[in-house]
């Protein structure tokens, strides 16, 4: 009895309109919220990172929400990623890659590879060799962004 309520038409339509009303209430309350504005007008931010911030999808994403929610504010977006990049370098290419833009905020993204993602296996590591590899690649991570 059960599974036949489950391929019942009637009951199917009833869950599509449920379903079409919890997703039409979820955007009127997220619609509903207050937004907060984290840059002043005139900032200028810079996205520091490797390839994940090169990429430029959160970049964009950020971007569109200023310019659809306060198209009032003046914000500049600075994509400041580069392939491959680490703690090490973003220090090295500050003044000459980053700070020559004058910025006001810095969105710091780093870290992939910084820790060397090849120690990093789907299989469980217990060799000491490269936990102690692992180990030392955070640790000058920690250092260079602390």
């Amino acid at each position: 009895m059960e599974t036949d309520l489950l391929f019942n038409p009637n009951w199917i339509r009833s869950r599509k309109v449920l379903l079409l009303l919890l997703i039409i209430l979820s955007n009127w309350c997220a619609a509903a919220r207050p937004v907060t504005c984290i840059f002043e007008n005139g900032a200028r931010v810079c996205f520091v990172g490797n390839s994940i911030t090169y990429g430029g999808e959160f970049h964009h994403h950020i971007q569109a929400f200023y310019m659809t929610r306060f198209p009032d504010r003046n914000v500049t977006f600075l994509n400041c990623g580069i392939p491959g990049d680490v703690a090490t370098h973003v220090l090295d290419r500050m003044e000459d890659d980053i700070l020559i833009h004058k910025p006001t905020h810095a969105v710091l993204m780093l870290g992939m590879n910084d820790v060397n993602r090849s120690l990093y296996r789907p299989v469980p590591v217990l060799n000491t060799d490269t936990l102690g590899k692992r180990k030392n690649a955070l640790l000058k991570y920690e250092m260079n962004i602390g």
